[in-house]
Formats: C-alpha cells, sequence, structure tokens
C-alpha cells in the first residue's frame, strides 16, 4: 500500500523558505504523492487519456493534477539537494502494466531570484530520470503555472530548455517536477539540479513569512 507522504508543518516552510539578500537561492525539495491518491486509488495509478508513442509522452500529463504549494501532502524529498527518488513501480499493479497507466509523484522548490539579479539562463539538469518529467513555473506572471514544450524530459533525458523568459526576479518563482511512472518495474529520479546563469544553486537557511507564501501559492 502506498506509504502516505509526511504532513508538511509551517516550521519547516518556516525553517526552509528564504530571501538572502543579493544571492539567489532555493528550498529543498519537497515531495508529494499526488492528489491521485485517494482511499479507493491507494496507489494513485491513473489510466492515460492517450495512446503515448514513448516513455513520458507529453500527452500522459494530460491527467496530472499539480497540488497547491501549500497543500498539507507535501513532504521532504529523500535528499533536499537532488531529489534522489527510487522506488519500486506501482505501474506493476496496474491491469496494464506498461504505457496505459501513469504513476505520478511531484517535486517542488521555491527559487528566490533578488531583484537585481539579471537571469540569462534558467534549467534544470536531470540525471536517472525514469519514465519522464515535466517542469511547470509558478510566479505572479504565472499565477496558475506555465508548461512548455521545452520543460518535457524523457526517459534518460538530462536537462530541460533554457527557461530564462518564464522566471521573475524579485520574487519566490515556485518550480514544481511532475515526474511520471508508466511502465513496470522502476520509478526513479534521480538528481534534479536547478541552474541559474551557470550555477548550481544550493539551498536556502534564513526565513521568510508563512502567510506571504500561503497566500501566493494557495
Amino acid at each position: 500500500m502506498r506509504q502516505a507522504t509526511t504532513v508538511v508543518s509551517s516550521a519547516l516552510f518556516i525553517l526552509a523558505l528564504a530571501s538572502l539578500a543579493g544571492a539567489q537561492t532555493r528550498t529543498p525539495w519537497q515531495m508529494h504523492d499526488g492528489l491521485e491518491v485517494t482511499p479507493s486509488n491507494p496507489l494513485g495509478l491513473v489510466q492515460f487519456t492517450c495512446s503515448p508513442s514513448q516513455h513520458g509522452d507529453v500527452c500522459e500529463y494530460d491527467v496530472a493534477t499539480i497540488p497547491a504549494g501549500a497543500d498539507p501532502g507535501w513532504g521532504p524529498a529523500p535528499d533536499g539537494q537532488i531529489i534522489n527518488f527510487s522506488i519500486p513501480s506501482r505501474v506493476c499493479q496496474a491491469p496494464i502494466s506498461c504505457m496505459a497507466y501513469g504513476d505520478f509523484t511531484y517535486f517542488q522548490t521555491f527559487v528566490d531570484i533578488p531583484v537585481n539579479v539579471q537571469v540569462t539562463q534558467f534549467t534544470i539538469a536531470f540525471n536517472g530520470m525514469d519514465d519522464g518529467s515535466r517542469v511547470s513555473i509558478f510566479n505572479s506572471v504565472y499565477p496558475t503555472g506555465l508548461v512548455i514544450p521545452g520543460s518535457y524530459v524523457f526517459l534518460g533525458g538530462t536537462g530541460t530548455a533554457d527557461l530564462k523568459n518564464y522566471v521573475v526576479s524579485g520574487e519566490l518563482n515556485r518550480v514544481v517536477i511532475t515526474q511520471v511512472d508508466d511502465c513496470c518495474s522502476e520509478n526513479n529520479l534521480r538528481s534534479a539540479v536547478v541552474v541559474l546563469n551557470g550555477t548550481d544553486l544550493t539551498t536556502a537557511a534564513k526565513a521568510v513569512n508563512w502567510g506571504k507564501l500561503r497566500r501566493s501559492y494557495r
């Protein structure tokens, strides 16, 4: 049976969300098992409404629902720096064990870009990704989230297109990875690294206002 994600407390956000003057930082990766998990669907498996032509096909995400940024289902990822997620595939228990059902897992980080920082590069570098990932950006310009074609990464892929035109300086940008497992027998996302202006972003250590975050990303 699917293990429930640890409920995120206000204290975790207060410790995690930071604004370091003059430095771009981000919060540790968090993980959510997905709103697809219900008492009647404890594994969270969802049947695709398309016939995927490859692992992590773009059409698979039509049945995924990104949880709100302050949803209580968010908890720490196995590794806050790189994610390091690896479990046996639950799709093995689906009626059809490959390319018909998806198991979605969500990861989020909040990237603090100071107002004086000009963004010339913004990408996510992946390693050990199975079966597919999609990156969404949330900020004041895209409050409901934005997905562009270059943000999809397929089985074994290593990175997104440059997303620099979609992040906003002077605020927290919420970055969400939607990970899909579409085939038995493994579900992995070994590493995801946020790269801004050629630098791998480190996680933050100082606090920001929890209420402000909840209002922005509810």
